[in-house]
């Protein structure tokens, strides 16, 4: 399988390379002529053989030693049992510059600048390297992982100046393999440009889709969509299927692996050890092109041999047996590396019960009979997953009802309680102030009537009289018992548990 164009090739290394041979000249005694002359051979082949990764770690120089990278600090003495990839860590992930163009001729270090955007953007960067750029320095700046590139990403946290000094800011143009995931099911025949167009109303952050294909040019139903952030993707591997504009319709998906680099040293043909700049054979060079013990020379006219397996191809072949070999045994180490990871981590839980995120585990082929059983293992934790949604839904349902039925009792409650002050007020008043009032004006009526009123009056006072009596004794003791109603913690318990 392979990529139509895609055109991932490392970044902007062209302007370092005679730097980095300058860097591995220095270091060898330039006495001897036949020396220099391999050094000059080896900075001139740059674009020989067919291994782009090569490239990439021409970049290694002083700089990047500085700032802890571990693939460059190889001694170039070192054996090639302590230099084998097998015996280490896997190299970190790559990822496009950052380049920052300074305005003044002037430029501070690159400990300095570094130091500076850590500081102003909160952020850990711990490698970056200057890069002419026509007649202006630009200093070019690399992510460590892909929450740093997305965060350097944003505009919005950069400072407006990095060391008191005016510079210009280019973004990457290109995509990280990361931000990538593979579409299975997609037919051959049908047309991207609307597929693309389908599934941007689902997934606003896809910047390109694009046909896999297979050898001989054969499109094949496998589609590569590039994202612009991984939050997207994230979200995509966790559901296992790509959504279209409604729920009906779904492609299953994989990660993208992007494909596999084998390491070739361009001095001694070996692979998988050391670059060119590292080479411990430097005075013993070997012909990508004849195998034999010579300067690299583009014009050699000897009969094509491969330096590792003896047949007639060149060095670097990817048909070569030894560099297929070789690719193999990466692979496996990376994939043994990956699950002795994966079953230290992949700690059993569940799922619509917390809110940590699902570790990607690697795709490994299988057969039928598994894919099946795979497949119905998942049609049935998803069942399961939307009944426990359901229920959850339902309960919260159940819970915003039971809060709109407290209010409603409180507000009751409360309505109540006023109702019953606003009758003792009323109380009060006529049996405290109003009653006595009257048997006073009564009392000062009958004191100046007649004889015959004052019989007439005086049964209908007395009577008055005890009535208010009684009234107030039993006042007094209802404004006891009724006090009791706004604090009352039965009513309370019996709303709280309604």
């Amino acid at each position: 399988m392979k990529m139509s164009e895609r055109g991932n090739k490392p970044h902007q290394i062209s302007t370092l390379i005679n730097d980095q041979v300058e860097q591995s000249d220095s270091r060898i005694n330039s006495s001897t002529a036949h020396q220099n002359q391999s050094k000059r051979n080896i900075s001139e082949r740059s674009k020989e053989g067919d291994d782009s990764f090569e490239f990439e770690h021409r970049l290694v120089t002083a700089r990047n030693q500085y700032f802890n990278s571990s693939d460059s600090r190889l001694n170039p003495t070192t054996s090639r049992a302590i230099a084998n990839p097998t015996n280490s860590t896997s190299p970190r992930p790559s990822f496009p510059p950052f380049r920052i163009t300074f305005v003044a001729d002037d430029t501070p270090s690159e400990l300095s600048i570094i130091k500076d955007i850590n500081k102003k953007c909160r952020i850990s960067i711990s490698y970056g390297r200057y890069s002419k750029m026509g007649h202006n320095k630009s200093f070019l700046l690399y992510a460590n992982s892909s929450e740093q590139f997305d965060r350097l990403m944003d505009k919005n946290i950069w400072p407006k100046q990095i060391c008191s000094l005016d510079f210009s800011l280019d973004l990457p143009s290109k995509v990280f393999s990361s931000y990538s995931i593979v579409a299975l099911g997609v037919p051959a025949q049908w047309n991207l440009t609307k597929f693309e167009l389908d599934i941007r109303k689902q997934y606003p952050t896809i910047i390109k889709v694009e046909r896999l294909y297979i050898k001989g040019g054969i499109p094949i139903s496998k589609v590569r969509i590039d994202f612009s952030s991984n939050q997207d993707v994230n979200k995509i591997i966790k559901n296992k299927k790509l959504l279209l504009d409604d729920d009906n319709m779904s492609f299953m998906i994989q990660p993208y692996s992007s494909p596999l680099r084998i390491l070739r040293c361009f001095n001694c043909q070996q692979y998988n050890d050391h670059i060119a700049a590292n080479c411990p054979h430097k005075d013993n060079p070997i012909c990508f092109r004849c195998g034999q013990n010579h300067p690299y020379n583009p014009k050699c006219i000897n009969k094509i041999c491969c330096a590792n397996c003896r047949q007639d191809h060149r060095a670097g072949n990817p048909n070569c047996p030894i560099k297929i070999e070789e690719g193999r045994r990466y692979q496996n180490s990376i994939s043994s590396t990956t699950n002795n990871k994966s079953n230290e981590e992949n700690l059993p839980s569940f799922v619509w019960t917390t809110n940590q995120p699902k570790r990607n585990t690697p795709i490994h082929p299988s057969s039928a009979s598994e894919n099946i059983q795979e497949n119905t293992n998942a049609n049935a934790i998803l069942d399961i997953s939307k009944k426990l949604d359901l229920l959850m839904i339902k309960i919260e349902h159940l819970s915003t009802e039971q809060a709109k039925i407290n209010s409603s009792t409180h507000n009751s409650i409360q309505l109540l309680t006023s109702c019953h002050k606003e009758i003792n007020l009323l109380k009060e008043f006529i049996l405290n102030k109003f009653c006595p009032f009257v048997c006073e004006m009564s009392d000062a009526f009958l004191g100046k009537s007649k004889q015959v009123e004052k019989d007439r009056l005086r049964p209908l006072l007395i009577q008055f009289k005890q009535d208010f009596k009684e009234a107030t004794k039993s006042t007094a003791f209802d404004t006891r018992t009724n006090a009791i109603l706004p604090n009352s913690s039965s009513n309370e318990s019996i709303s709280d548990d309604f």
